[in-house]
């Protein structure tokens, strides 16, 4: 059975999250949005396909399909933007390496980094669950 009205109401917020993620990582660096984009297009392919029956897979897991894809988008988006901005702090951590850095909130944001890099990991670890 294709999916109803409710489950598509339901993937549109996720949907229009991973959009925003992509959208926001997108200016920073030419491609960085690529496996999130192709994230979406794939949830689109399992939507139109479950909505048309147009395969020989069951409706309800094509939309099963669509929204795993979705998931995957907003944490591809997440995973490359954060590893996009831990780089940049690490070149500039060595570009300053013997400069004392006496900026304030500076600790703040190394220890912020630290703890993205940790759930980060600790996300790749758990596949499952990764875009939580």
């Amino acid at each position: 059975m294709p999916p109803s009205e409710q489950d598509i109401l339901r993937l549109w917020e996720p949907y229009n999250e991973a959009e925003a993620f992509i959208a926001e990582i997108s200016t920073s660096w030419d491609g960085l949005d690529t496996t999130a984009v192709n994230q979406l297009r794939y949830a689109g392919r399992h939507l139109l396909n479950s909505l048309t029956g147009k395969t020989s897979i069951a409706p309800e897991r094509e939309y099963e399909r669509a929204v795993a894809h979705v998931k995957r988008a907003t944490f591809d988006a997440l995973d490359s933007g954060i590893i996009y901005y831990l780089k940049k702090i690490e070149y500039f951590k060595h570009d300053y390496r013997k400069i004392e850095i006496t900026t304030p909130g500076y600790p703040d944001i190394i220890a912020s980094a630290r703890k993205a890099k940790h759930l980060l990991d600790k996300a790749r670890n758990d596949s499952d669950n990764r875009h939580e």
